[in-house]
């Protein structure tokens, strides 16, 4: 196996194991990886005898500090080497007990006697309080009103102020757990893995076994995994797969005269990092992170659904054609973990970050969350979601301490995510689903990517993916039941 990509990298050829397994075959060996932190697209042209078999393979790495642990600190590029950084948990208060959670990437804070305040909505009942109902067809009007009530048959979503129909939640499946997926500038243990190839570069899935090749990126730490059982097979692919390489090629790396998938800063002194803002950052910097939880995602059901020209969901492109689709829903949770707001680095007028919905009526923040449907050996993408743009809201307080607001501070149009809250996305509401009409019932990867056009600097972007192993079931179309699972009214968070 050759490599023939990027010459930031050093060409080389692999070279075939003793043996062959599952008919996955076995390649080894190293090639130099650039000091240039960032995404990168390496190239593979297998060979036999000399001749060309099928067509390239094509494989996502990043190159990272990060030493693949993300509860001991997160890795910095400073002064042309890697260092330790901060604690990714530490929320600089004294009246919390911090902890990490090094499977999900997450983080948790204990009130130790903190101020507390109610994990809901805070109503301003002055005088001179401004119903804030401009996005809001239902709901509090956060001034002790309502901005509306739901037709019949229809439940309001408080969190966004939306109508949409209940629907039974389904079907939840083992979480995969996290090990990060990087070509390392730091140092490490040498040696191969087993286990499926998590589906892209960052994200967290946990290990269980299987043929897998280790491509050793300097200084010796596994770095990629190539399963190339799929080239060797050949003619079963179906046409309508796309060779997964690790993240959606489609969502624009850059914005203005910034790379945010390899960023190059000018002027950083010998105690700054280049963030992925293209700026100048202190280690210590207060900054966001925004991560997932995966039980929004185990929490998903099928539906079929009608479209008919004018409807939104085709307007926005959210399904691949008109008259009856079979979807599968799923809830997801953003959290801001981090200490900072999570805002978009622009305006509502920046035509690169935002796009205002005539449907909706306000604006969505442009590729900041894509879903694919993946093999469950992550090579092939099956299926994706179409909806990457969302309105970035304070939906709910997640934590509880000095430095988080007890008032929400962001909604459409003001769009971001406040320290300690979080953005919820019910299954129910339009867009939030895979069109899985065409798609062979079977077991898939659901893998979910925040942040995903990298437009916001954070404190840790190894905790911005996650996948989880979901099962697509028989069915017979659209008079069969696809209401199964768990009861009416649930939210998996």
């Amino acid at each position: 196996m050759k490599y023939a990509g990027s010459k930031s990298f050093t060409p080389s050829t692999f070279r075939q194991g003793t043996s062959s397994r599952n008919n996955v075959l076995a390649f080894r060996g190293t090639i130099d990886a650039p000091t240039q932190v960032g995404f990168y697209i390496l190239n593979w042209q297998l060979t036999r005898n000399g001749k060309k078999v099928n067509p390239m393979l094509r494989v996502g790495v990043e190159v990272s500090c990060s030493d693949g642990i993300f509860c001991n600190g997160i890795e910095r590029y400073v002064g042309g080497k890697c260092v330790r950084g901060e604690d990714p948990c530490d929320d600089y208060e004294d009246c919390t007990d911090d902890s990490c959670d090094e499977d999900y990437g997450r983080c948790y804070h204990e009130s130790n006697g903190c101020p507390t305040c109610a994990m809901s909505w805070t109503l301003d009942v002055s005088s001179d309080c401004v119903p804030q109902c401009q996005t809001r067809e239902c709901g509090p009007d956060m001034c002790g009103g309502s901005c509306g009530e739901c037709s019949d048959g229809s439940v309001c979503d408080e969190d966004h102020g939306m109508c949409y129909n209940e629907h039974w939640s389904g079907s939840r499946n083992s979480y995969f757990k996290n090990y990060p997926h990087v070509a390392s500038l730091s140092g490490g243990s040498s040696g191969g893995s087993s286990g499926s190839p998590c589906p892209f570069p960052g994200c967290r899935q946990s290990s269980s076994g299987g043929g897998i090749q280790t491509l050793n990126v300097p200084p010796q730490r596994p770095a990629d995994f190539l399963n190339v059982s799929a080239l060797a097979a050949g003619g079963d692919i179906p046409q309508d797969w796309v060779r997964w390489i690790g993240w959606d090629e489609n969502i624009p790396q850059t914005s203005g005269d910034c790379n945010h998938f390899r960023p190059r800063c000018d002027g950083c002194s010998r105690n700054e990092y280049c963030g992925n803002d293209c700026e100048c950052h202190q280690i210590g910097d207060d900054v966001a992170d925004i991560t997932l939880d995966a039980d929004g995602l185990l929490n998903y059901y099928f539906e079929w659904k009608y479209f008919e020209e004018g409807d939104c969901a085709i307007a926005e492109g959210c399904v691949r054609d008109l008259g009856w689709r079979r979807l599968m829903r799923f809830d997801t949770l953003s959290i801001n973990q981090g200490t900072a707001d999570f805002e978009p680095p622009g305006d509502l007028d920046d035509t690169e970050l935002f796009e205002f919905s005539p449907c909706h009526n306000h604006y969505h923040f442009k590729s900041f969350l894509t879903y694919n449907l993946l093999t469950l050996d992550g090579l092939w993408q099956v299926g994706k979601g179409f909806k990457e743009a969302f309105c970035l809201t304070d939906s709910y307080q997640n934590y509880e301490g000095p430095s988080v607001s007890c008032v929400y501070r962001h909604a459409c149009d003001t769009q971001g995510v406040s320290v300690g809250w979080a953005d919820a996305y019910r299954a129910s509401l339009d867009c939030q689903w895979i069109d899985v009409t065409d798609t062979p019932p079977g077991n898939y990867l659901l893998a979910a990517h925040i942040n995903a056009a990298l437009r916001v600097w954070e404190r840790s972007l190894d905790n911005n993916m996650v996948t989880v192993e979901i099962e697509i079931p028989e069915d017979n179309g659209p008079t069969d039941s696809e209401t199964y699972g768990l009861p009416p009214g649930f939210f998996g968070f």
